[in-house]
């Protein structure tokens, strides 16, 4: 995003989102990249101010924080995302049958409350296919980063 948008950004290292989220609340850093399950409740809380959304829509949890597309950055999207995978090869029935099953299990509201939606993720639950096409994206979308931010592989 820095070197598209004509802005130099200083990286500084720190040994996990954690740390650097504490940067930020203490005035050490300026600010800092995390997801709503990480940030979520320090943005409730008053001690970090939410710019921007990098997804494609808002969020539930913060109705009133814009997207990236709102704020005039469509391509900052970055996004936090869990996936179950199974074996190259393993028969489609039986991977359409975990699919159901997981689906129905992350689909009971006691479930998603506890294990997705109270940590600031929205819950999909898609099929293989849509999931298959989802992450496609998201490799061009990184590479695209990639190759704009002029990034080799050490």
């Amino acid at each position: 995003m820095g070197k598209r948008e004509g802005v130099k950004f200083l990286h500084v290292p720190y040994k996990g989102i954690a740390p650097a989220t504490t940067a930020v609340v203490a005035g050490e850093t300026m600010f800092s990249v995390a997801s709503a399950a990480q940030a979520g409740a320090l943005i409730k809380a008053g001690k970090l101010k939410a710019l921007s959304l990098g997804a494609a829509k808002r969020m539930a949890a913060f109705p009133d924080l814009p997207t990236s597309a709102e704020s005039g950055f469509p391509y900052a999207v970055a996004s936090v995302w869990l996936g179950f995978f199974a074996p190259g090869g393993t028969p489609a029935a039986l991977v359409e049958r975990l699919q159901r099953d997981m689906a129905n299990v992350a689909r009971k509201p006691e479930f998603a409350e506890k294990h997705i939606t109270s940590r600031g993720f929205e819950l999909v639950a898609s099929t293989p296919a849509e999931f298959a096409a989802a992450l496609r994206a998201e490799v061009e979308l990184v590479g695209e980063m990639v190759r704009a931010a002029n990034i080799q592989p050490e």
